[in-house]
């Protein structure tokens, strides 16, 4: 019995029968335009018309189960690897995929925040105008400026977890801004960090441009504090 083994989506699987892989091929689960095959004797992968296994065209067929989805110990060794030509065409499709991560990327963070800001600060200094011009309001203005502030918090905290989650963690890593040194780092990693950076871990240039920023403004804060001491 012929037992073939065949390339779908980069893995090796097999092996099959001639009639089990045809039956694969009409039921749609593989593709014949990119499919390649291989049996013992054969010196490298094939296209299934070279290997002359392209089905006909009869009913449809449900596909035979397959007897193993494990290649053999010869199949990751040199001789029935696929060929080199494939092995490159794999290792670029490998290579361009970039997977996706929700959340609030770096410049939609910044511009998010950045509105945010403006518009809480825009309302603050009215409310602040007021009281100085009436002081019989005083007391409503300043509740409209606590309800203001904790609105403007809980906004902020979201926005925060939705940059997070686009940094490959958790949302709930937001609330590492509240606590000491930590809100250093968590505050660099939303700032300068590219998406995914928690499983990839490379900067790219924004990255660094905006890394050396978060350093400068550190080490300008913390050398005030030791000056104005």
């Amino acid at each position: 019995m012929d037992e073939w083994f065949f390339a779908n989506n980069g893995a090796q699987e097999g092996p099959v029968t001639a009639p089990q892989l045809q039956a694969l091929v009409r039921s749609g689960t593989l593709d014949p335009a990119t499919l390649l095959v291989w049996k013992e004797g054969m010196a490298e992968w094939s296209s299934l018309q070279d290997a002359g296994l392209m089905p006909t065209t009869s009913p449809l067929m449900a596909p035979a189960p397959m007897v193993s989805t494990t290649p053999p110990a010869s199949l990751t060794t040199n001789p029935y690897l696929l060929s080199e030509r494939s092995q490159h065409s794999m290792a670029r499709e490998r290579d361009a995929y970039v997977p996706s991560y929700e959340g609030y990327g770096r410049l939609r963070y910044f511009l998010t925040y950045m509105v945010m800001t403006i518009v809480f600060y825009a309302i603050a200094f009215g409310i602040m105008f007021l009281i100085v011009k009436s002081t019989e309001s005083v007391g409503a203005s300043l509740a409209v400026l606590g309800l203001l502030a904790i609105v403007f918090m809980i906004a902020a905290l979201y926005i925060g977890a939705q940059r997070t989650k686009n940094l490959g963690m958790s949302g709930f890593a937001v609330l590492w801004s509240f606590v000491p040194i930590m809100n250093i780092w968590i505050g660099w990693r939303m700032m300068a960090c590219p998406e995914g950076y928690e499983d990839h871990r490379t900067l790219d240039t924004p990255g660094k441009v905006l890394s050396g920023i978060w350093i400068a403004l550190m080490v300008l804060a913390i050398g005030s504090s030791l000056v104005s001491q």
